[in-house]
Protein backbone atom coordinates (compact mmCIF):
# COMPACT_ATOMS: atom_id res chain seq x y z
CA UNK A 1 0.00 0.00 0.00
CA UNK A 2 1.35 3.43 -0.98
CA UNK A 3 1.70 5.70 2.04
CA UNK A 4 -0.01 9.05 1.68
CA UNK A 5 1.73 12.28 2.71
CA UNK A 6 -1.31 13.78 4.41
CA UNK A 7 -0.36 13.62 8.08
CA UNK A 8 -3.80 13.44 9.64
CA UNK A 9 -3.31 10.51 12.02
CA UNK A 10 -1.89 12.74 14.74
CA UNK A 11 -4.93 15.03 14.51
CA UNK A 12 -7.19 12.01 14.90
CA UNK A 13 -5.19 11.08 17.99
CA UNK A 14 -5.38 14.68 19.28
CA UNK A 15 -9.18 14.57 18.91
CA UNK A 16 -9.29 17.48 16.45
CA UNK A 17 -12.22 17.83 14.06
CA UNK A 18 -11.23 18.34 10.42
CA UNK A 19 -12.27 18.39 6.77
CA UNK A 20 -10.44 16.27 4.20
CA UNK A 21 -11.11 17.61 0.71
CA UNK A 22 -10.17 15.88 -2.54
CA UNK A 23 -11.57 14.95 -5.93
CA UNK A 24 -13.42 11.73 -6.59
CA UNK A 25 -11.09 8.74 -6.65
CA UNK A 26 -8.24 10.33 -4.71
CA UNK A 27 -8.69 7.83 -1.87
CA UNK A 28 -10.18 9.97 0.91
CA UNK A 29 -12.61 7.34 2.15
CA UNK A 30 -10.13 4.46 1.92
CA UNK A 31 -7.48 6.43 3.79
CA UNK A 32 -9.78 7.42 6.62
CA UNK A 33 -11.39 4.00 6.89
CA UNK A 34 -7.94 2.44 7.30
CA UNK A 35 -6.97 5.01 9.95
CA UNK A 36 -10.24 4.59 11.83
CA UNK A 37 -10.44 0.82 11.48
CA UNK A 38 -9.21 0.10 15.01
CA UNK A 39 -11.23 2.88 16.64
CA UNK A 40 -14.18 1.35 18.44
CA UNK A 41 -16.09 4.44 19.58
CA UNK A 42 -17.19 5.85 16.23
CA UNK A 43 -20.19 6.49 14.00
CA UNK A 44 -19.87 6.46 10.19
CA UNK A 45 -22.21 8.07 7.67
CA UNK A 46 -21.72 7.61 3.91
CA UNK A 47 -23.75 10.18 1.99
CA UNK A 48 -22.77 8.60 -1.33
CA UNK A 49 -24.82 5.56 -0.31
CA UNK A 50 -28.24 6.20 -1.81
CA UNK A 51 -30.40 5.02 1.10
CA UNK A 52 -28.45 7.05 3.66
CA UNK A 53 -28.42 10.09 1.39
CA UNK A 54 -32.20 9.95 0.88
CA UNK A 55 -32.84 9.35 4.58
CA UNK A 56 -30.89 12.38 5.78
CA UNK A 57 -31.89 14.58 2.86
CA UNK A 58 -35.56 14.16 3.84
CA UNK A 59 -34.82 14.73 7.52
CA UNK A 60 -31.34 16.25 8.10
CA UNK A 61 -31.92 16.64 11.85
CA UNK A 62 -32.18 12.84 12.13
CA UNK A 63 -28.39 12.57 12.02
CA UNK A 64 -28.07 15.00 14.93
CA UNK A 65 -30.56 12.94 16.95
CA UNK A 66 -28.64 9.72 16.28
CA UNK A 67 -25.33 11.33 17.23
CA UNK A 68 -26.73 12.76 20.47
CA UNK A 69 -28.20 9.38 21.38
CA UNK A 70 -24.79 7.75 20.87
CA UNK A 71 -23.09 10.49 22.90
CA UNK A 72 -25.44 9.92 25.84
CA UNK A 73 -24.63 6.21 25.80
CA UNK A 74 -20.87 6.71 25.69
CA UNK A 75 -18.46 7.90 28.37
CA UNK A 76 -15.58 8.17 25.86
CA UNK A 77 -14.96 10.62 23.05
CA UNK A 78 -17.04 9.77 20.00
CA UNK A 79 -15.60 10.01 16.47
CA UNK A 80 -18.15 10.98 13.81
CA UNK A 81 -17.03 10.20 10.24
CA UNK A 82 -19.24 11.75 7.54
CA UNK A 83 -18.26 10.97 3.94
CA UNK A 84 -19.08 13.54 1.21
CA UNK A 85 -20.59 16.17 3.48
CA UNK A 86 -21.26 18.52 0.55
CA UNK A 87 -24.15 16.29 -0.51
CA UNK A 88 -26.26 17.69 2.38
CA UNK A 89 -24.49 20.88 3.53
CA UNK A 90 -27.28 21.90 5.92
CA UNK A 91 -26.01 19.17 8.27
CA UNK A 92 -23.05 21.47 9.00
CA UNK A 93 -25.40 23.63 11.08
CA UNK A 94 -25.99 20.68 13.40
CA UNK A 95 -22.29 19.82 13.44
CA UNK A 96 -21.55 23.36 14.58
CA UNK A 97 -24.14 22.99 17.35
CA UNK A 98 -22.81 19.60 18.47
CA UNK A 99 -19.18 20.79 18.59
CA UNK A 100 -20.22 23.74 20.74
CA UNK A 101 -22.47 21.70 23.02
CA UNK A 102 -20.31 18.64 23.58
CA UNK A 103 -16.83 20.14 23.00
CA UNK A 104 -14.38 17.49 24.32
CA UNK A 105 -16.80 14.59 23.85
CA UNK A 106 -17.10 14.65 20.07
CA UNK A 107 -14.74 14.72 17.08
CA UNK A 108 -15.95 15.21 13.50
CA UNK A 109 -14.05 13.93 10.48
CA UNK A 110 -15.65 15.17 7.27
CA UNK A 111 -14.76 14.50 3.64
CA UNK A 112 -15.84 16.39 0.54
CA UNK A 113 -15.21 16.22 -3.20
CA UNK A 114 -16.87 19.54 -3.99
CA UNK A 115 -16.32 22.90 -2.33
CA UNK A 116 -19.15 24.55 -4.28
CA UNK A 117 -21.93 23.99 -1.76
CA UNK A 118 -19.67 24.59 1.22
CA UNK A 119 -18.23 27.93 0.15
CA UNK A 120 -21.13 30.05 1.34
CA UNK A 121 -21.73 28.52 4.75
CA UNK A 122 -19.91 25.27 5.45
CA UNK A 123 -16.23 26.03 5.76
CA UNK A 124 -16.91 29.55 7.07
CA UNK A 125 -19.36 28.19 9.62
CA UNK A 126 -16.78 25.83 11.11
CA UNK A 127 -13.78 28.15 10.80
CA UNK A 128 -11.67 27.77 13.91
CA UNK A 129 -13.57 24.62 14.92
CA UNK A 130 -12.34 22.28 12.18
CA UNK A 131 -8.99 22.04 10.42
CA UNK A 132 -8.83 21.70 6.63
CA UNK A 133 -6.65 19.23 4.69
CA UNK A 134 -6.47 18.31 1.00
CA UNK A 135 -5.79 14.96 -0.63
CA UNK A 136 -4.54 14.83 -4.21
CA UNK A 137 -3.80 11.96 -6.62
CA UNK A 138 -0.51 10.18 -5.92
CA UNK A 139 2.40 12.63 -5.90
CA UNK A 140 6.04 12.19 -6.92
CA UNK A 141 7.06 11.98 -3.25
CA UNK A 142 4.47 9.30 -2.52
CA UNK A 143 5.39 7.16 -5.54
CA UNK A 144 9.14 7.54 -5.11
CA UNK A 145 11.11 5.27 -7.47
CA UNK A 146 7.83 3.98 -8.96
CA UNK A 147 7.01 7.40 -10.41
CA UNK A 148 6.77 7.28 -14.22
CA UNK A 149 6.50 10.69 -15.88
CA UNK A 150 5.19 9.35 -19.19
CA UNK A 151 2.51 7.19 -17.53
CA UNK A 152 1.49 10.04 -15.22
CA UNK A 153 1.16 12.52 -18.08
CA UNK A 154 -0.83 9.98 -20.08
CA UNK A 155 -3.16 8.59 -17.43
CA UNK A 156 -2.76 10.73 -14.32
CA UNK A 157 -2.15 9.21 -10.90
CA UNK A 158 -5.56 8.65 -9.36
CA UNK A 159 -5.30 5.79 -6.84
CA UNK A 160 -8.48 4.46 -8.44
CA UNK A 161 -6.59 3.49 -11.62
CA UNK A 162 -2.92 3.69 -10.75
CA UNK A 163 -2.07 -0.03 -10.61
CA UNK A 164 -4.26 -1.06 -13.56
CA UNK A 165 -2.91 -2.02 -16.99
CA UNK A 166 -3.13 0.70 -19.73
CA UNK A 167 -6.19 -0.81 -21.44
CA UNK A 168 -8.10 -0.89 -18.16
CA UNK A 169 -6.92 2.62 -17.24
CA UNK A 170 -8.41 4.00 -20.46
CA UNK A 171 -11.76 2.31 -19.83
CA UNK A 172 -11.85 3.43 -16.21
CA UNK A 173 -10.97 7.02 -17.08
CA UNK A 174 -13.76 7.06 -19.67
CA UNK A 175 -16.21 5.76 -17.06
CA UNK A 176 -14.86 8.25 -14.52
CA UNK A 177 -15.55 11.13 -16.91
CA UNK A 178 -19.06 9.91 -17.71
CA UNK A 179 -19.93 9.45 -14.03
CA UNK A 180 -18.46 12.86 -13.23
CA UNK A 181 -20.54 14.51 -15.96
CA UNK A 182 -23.72 12.80 -14.81
CA UNK A 183 -23.37 13.01 -11.03
CA UNK A 184 -21.39 16.16 -10.36
CA UNK A 185 -22.58 18.30 -13.23
CA UNK A 186 -26.03 17.20 -14.36
CA UNK A 187 -27.51 16.05 -11.04
CA UNK A 188 -26.25 19.08 -9.13
CA UNK A 189 -27.34 21.41 -11.96
CA UNK A 190 -23.98 23.17 -12.14
CA UNK A 191 -24.69 23.98 -15.78
CA UNK A 192 -27.73 23.60 -17.99
CA UNK A 193 -25.78 22.90 -21.18
CA UNK A 194 -24.20 19.48 -20.68
CA UNK A 195 -23.22 19.18 -24.36
CA UNK A 196 -21.29 22.46 -24.28
CA UNK A 197 -19.62 21.55 -21.00
CA UNK A 198 -18.66 18.14 -22.40
CA UNK A 199 -16.93 19.82 -25.35
CA UNK A 200 -15.16 22.15 -22.95
CA UNK A 201 -14.02 19.25 -20.77
CA UNK A 202 -12.36 17.49 -23.72
CA UNK A 203 -10.62 20.70 -24.74
CA UNK A 204 -9.55 21.55 -21.20
CA UNK A 205 -7.97 18.10 -20.89
CA UNK A 206 -5.97 18.69 -24.08
CA UNK A 207 -4.80 22.08 -22.80
CA UNK A 208 -3.85 20.80 -19.36
CA UNK A 209 -0.77 22.65 -18.12
CA UNK A 210 -0.92 25.31 -20.84
CA UNK A 211 -1.81 29.00 -20.68
CA UNK A 212 -5.59 29.34 -21.04
CA UNK A 213 -7.06 31.64 -23.68
CA UNK A 214 -10.75 31.98 -22.76
CA UNK A 215 -11.72 33.69 -26.00
CA UNK A 216 -10.11 31.04 -28.18
CA UNK A 217 -11.64 28.23 -26.13
CA UNK A 218 -15.02 29.93 -26.36
CA UNK A 219 -14.83 29.97 -30.15
CA UNK A 220 -13.84 26.31 -30.23
CA UNK A 221 -16.71 25.37 -27.90
CA UNK A 222 -19.16 27.73 -29.63
CA UNK A 223 -19.82 29.69 -26.46
CA UNK A 224 -18.78 32.90 -24.72
CA UNK A 225 -15.48 33.51 -22.87
CA UNK A 226 -17.38 34.18 -19.63
CA UNK A 227 -19.00 30.76 -19.97
CA UNK A 228 -15.56 29.16 -20.27
CA UNK A 229 -14.49 31.01 -17.11
CA UNK A 230 -17.59 29.67 -15.34
CA UNK A 231 -16.84 26.14 -16.59
CA UNK A 232 -13.32 26.32 -15.19
CA UNK A 233 -14.77 27.49 -11.89
CA UNK A 234 -16.85 24.29 -11.83
CA UNK A 235 -13.64 22.27 -12.19
CA UNK A 236 -12.03 24.26 -9.37
CA UNK A 237 -15.06 23.91 -7.10
CA UNK A 238 -15.31 20.16 -7.65
CA UNK A 239 -11.54 19.81 -7.03
CA UNK A 240 -10.99 18.41 -10.51
CA UNK A 241 -8.57 21.19 -11.52
CA UNK A 242 -6.22 23.58 -9.78
CA UNK A 243 -5.50 27.09 -11.04
CA UNK A 244 -1.81 27.94 -11.36
CA UNK A 245 -1.50 31.74 -11.68
CA UNK A 246 1.00 33.11 -14.18
CA UNK A 247 4.37 34.19 -12.79
CA UNK A 248 5.12 37.86 -12.26
CA UNK A 249 8.44 39.68 -12.41
CA UNK A 250 7.37 42.12 -9.72
CA UNK A 251 9.18 41.64 -6.41
CA UNK A 252 5.91 42.25 -4.57
CA UNK A 253 4.45 39.07 -6.09
CA UNK A 254 7.40 36.84 -5.18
Amino acid sequence: MIERNVNILKYIDFGESFFLFGGRGTGKSSLLQSLLDTRKNKLCFDLLESSQFTRYLINPSLMKEEIELALKKSSEKLIIFIDEIQKIPIILDDIHFLIEKYKQKVQFILTGSSARKLKAKGVNLLAGRALVFSLFPFTVDELGDDFNLYETLRFGSLPLIYEKIPEIKIKMLQAYTEIYLREEIKNEALTRNIQSFSQFLDLAAQLNGEIVNYSKMGRQCHTFPNTIIAYYQILFDTLTAIELPAGERSVKNN
